[in-house]
């Protein structure tokens, strides 16, 4: 294999490593922490409605606490 092909090969592993460097970095931003944080909190809310009816009275103040910390 000659050196360009070599140079090839780098080049197109380099592109998947940064993107996945600069996807990471991004995550850590404040901003992407907070709408992380507020899609976990919907979550946390539809899954307390979807099993309402099987969740005692005391372990769903516990989770209500919990969500608005």
């Amino acid at each position: 294999m000659s050196l360009s092909g070599h140079e090839d090969i780098s080049s197109a592993l380099r592109a998947p490593i940064t993107i996945r460097l600069l996807d990471t970095i991004v995550r850590q931003l404040p901003s992407s922490q907070l709408q992380l944080g507020d899609q976990n909190l919907e979550r946390a809310r539809e899954i307390a409605v979807e099993f309402e009816s099987v969740i005692g009275q005391n372990d769903r103040s516990i989770i209500e606490e919990r969500i608005t910390l």
